[in-house]
């Protein structure tokens, strides 16, 4: 708690404004804004944009990494895969997500992220629970493809966001709480599979009990951001007129905007960002970051399970897996 303090206080460019688009943005008026007065508006944007970036990117996770608490539980059984089958259905999702990124990053510029959030949450749950549906290889297959299809926005959407309303020096901070949620997920997974894998149904199998209900849980999610995100800080609710005009002038020293301009996708940015060497360095850090945490989610529990565990105590035993990485990414 202190040391998010020490973020939120600390300064970062001046505290009296007199660039031209921030003025006519809050109405030709000079801001004055005390320390006390930064500490309270991040506060506040931590009680509900942080929040719900946690959240859903806590579901995020926990959707597409129950499938391989489905696997130890009957799915391959119960959805007749063989050979490699499995393997293409953990595949299938990241595929989906590196294909859509592109239109996702079209998408995140046109569409306000109060509209665009909810319905990427709408999809991730229906997919889901369309899962736990599936009778064969085909229909997995394809459930799987549109969880990773409405996945692909999350990242960039949420990157986004951070950069919109926080300060460059409060960000990592804030990009660590929604980011550890991957260990958390992990966590909530192996506890829910424990929990769920012993309710015994004559009409669904284990595995369609745990997508089912790790699928609703995102479904009815999705109406709450819709009430409860803001687009941009000068429509922003839960601030008064007179914290939006300084919570603008807080972020005025990361010269990133408002969002309250026209939406523009331009190319030029586009050619720009695919000439620039830093671009493949950060593409091949994200790959060989995401490479074994694939590979864990997907196989982990399988794996534990070959040393002849149960379905159960394999289930419990991915529980430090993510206790490590919470404690480690922030």
């Amino acid at each position: 708690m202190q040391a998010e303090k020490e973020i939120c206080d600390k300064p970062e460019g001046p505290v009296e404004s007199s660039d031209n688009s921030t003025l006519m943005t809050i109405e030709n008026r000079r801001i004055f804004m005390t320390q006390e007065d930064n500490l309270r508006i991040c506060r506040k944007t931590d009680k509900v944009i942080l929040a719900i970036l946690v959240w859903v990117y806590f579901l995020q996770i926990l959707d597409k990494t129950v499938i391989g608490y489905g696997a130890i539980f009957g799915l391959q059984k119960g959805t007749g895969l063989t050979g490699n089958q499995y393997s293409l259905v953990g595949s299938i999702g990241p595929t989906a997500q590196l294909a859509w990124l592109p239109f996702s990053m079209f998408l995140i510029v046109k569409m306000p992220p109060r509209i665009l959030m909810p319905v990427l949450v709408l999809g991730m749950g229906a997919s889901q629970t369309a899962m736990a549906a599936s009778r064969n290889f085909a229909q997995l297959l394809a459930s799987c493809f549109f969880l990773g299809l409405f996945q692909a926005g999350c990242l960039p959407l949420f990157s986004v966001i951070t950069s919109q309303w926080y300060r460059r020096a409060e960000q990592p901070l804030r990009v660590a709480a929604w980011f550890s949620t991957n260990g958390a997920a992990t966590i909530v997974a192996s506890a829910i599979s424990y929990g769920l894998g012993h309710i015994r149904s004559d009409r669904l199998e284990s595995w369609q009990i745990i997508f089912i209900f790790t699928g609703l849980i995102t479904i009815v999610t999705a109406p709450f951001i819709y009430w409860k995100l803001e687009n941009d800080i000068p429509s922003a609710r839960f601030l008064t007129e007179v914290e939006k005009s300084q919570a603008i002038e807080r972020i005025r020293a990361n010269q990133t905007g408002t969002s309250t301009g026209p939406k523009e996708f331009k190319w030029p940015h586009v050619i720009e960002t695919l000439t620039e060497p830093k671009t493949y360095l950060w593409i091949a850090m994200s790959i060989f970051l995401n490479v074994g945490a694939s590979v864990a989610n997907t196989f982990g529990p399988l794996i534990l399970k070959g040393f002849g565990y149960d379905e159960y105590r394999t289930s419990l035993l991915n529980i430090p897996f993510g206790a490590v990485q919470v404690l480690v990414i922030p």
